[in-house]
């Protein structure tokens, strides 16, 4: 199922609400041939509480085998402070939806590949495909480009002329189990 929603963004702009089944397809013109990553602008609408999947293909075929499940997280939180039991040890609080937009740039889902996918587009036209696995979901824009690579730490301090001395004495503390947003409810 397809539909135009204009309720999920601040100035009201239609984005597309895609249903557990079936596909959505658009057309695109590369100007330069070579490797692109992809990102997607989405938005975790109700569902059954999992994580959102679709199978990407690229002019009909999908481009490698780890595009047949990409997915699109959840965003969780917890819904209060920790709960005690009788002898006063700390129990994980119950965790709540907290649906936001998102950017993502697809990568592997398993983990396997620490950086983003880079997909081959030969210079024309071209299609983009998302198959509906498991999950609705609310998309705002998808976007083709190239990532730019990050700098390392000794690059960027060379650039901005940040002087080390200017970080002293900073100690930031947080306790890994007060995180305020989470990609998975079990996350504790």
């Amino acid at each position: 199922e397809l539909k135009k929603l204009t309720n999920l963004t601040q100035d009201k702009h239609p984005v597309l609400y895609m249903g557990e089944n079936g596909f959505v397809e658009w057309t695109f013109n590369i100007e330069e041939e070579g490797l692109y990553n992809i990102a997607v602008k989405y938005y975790p609408v109700p569902g059954k509480n999992s994580a959102i999947e679709r199978e990407i293909l690229i002019d009909g075929k999908r481009p490698f085998n780890e595009a047949r499940i990409v997915r699109f997280e959840r965003i969780w939180k917890d819904a209060g402070d920790p709960l005690r039991d009788n002898r006063g040890n700390e129990l994980r609080p119950l965790q709540v939806e907290f649906p936001m937009w998102v950017e993502k740039v697809i990568d592997d889902s398993d983990g396997l590949y620490s950086e983003p996918f880079l997909f081959y587009f030969s210079k024309g036209r071209h299609t983009l495909r998302f198959v509906s696995v498991k999950e609705p979901v609310a998309i705002d824009y998808i976007k083709i480009f190239n990532l730019k690579d990050i700098p390392y730490y000794r690059e960027v301090m060379k650039e901005e002329h940040i002087s080390k001395s200017n970080f002293k004495n900073i100690i930031v503390k947080i306790q890994g189990e007060k995180a305020h947003l989470k990609s998975e409810p079990t996350l504790y």
